[in-house]
């Protein structure tokens, strides 16, 4: 089966990636990993991300991509996510797992 033609797990993240809220983020994106398809995780919803929230996200795509799938993220990616995402020195692996219809503006 050819990546185009795999399937894909969407899901719209519906609160923060913060310290406070990674574990209710974590049982759900693990959830998405075990699906064995192509993951999307929608961040529209999303205003605020700290360091766990960014590596939950960068060890989930690594995790989904090792094993020959497609992880991107989609949605309006917050300013605030932007922001924190460049001070952060990884506005390289984030870009990488944007879509490319993903809205973001520009920083």
């Amino acid at each position: 089966m050819s990546m185009d033609a795999r399937d894909k797990t969407s899901h719209r993240l519906s609160h923060e990636l913060t310290a406070h809220s990674v574990a209710s983020a974590l049982s759900e994106i693990q959830e998405l990993v075990r699906s064995k398809n192509d993951v999307a995780i929608d961040l529209t919803d999303v205003e605020q991300i700290d360091t766990c929230g960014l590596q939950l996200l960068l060890v989930a795509c690594q995790v989904v991509r090792e094993e020959g799938r497609k992880f991107q993220l989609t949605g309006d990616i917050s300013q605030n996510i932007q922001s924190f995402v460049k001070e952060s020195g990884f506005d390289d692996q984030f870009d990488d797992m944007i879509d490319a219809d993903c809205s973001r503006a520009v920083i």
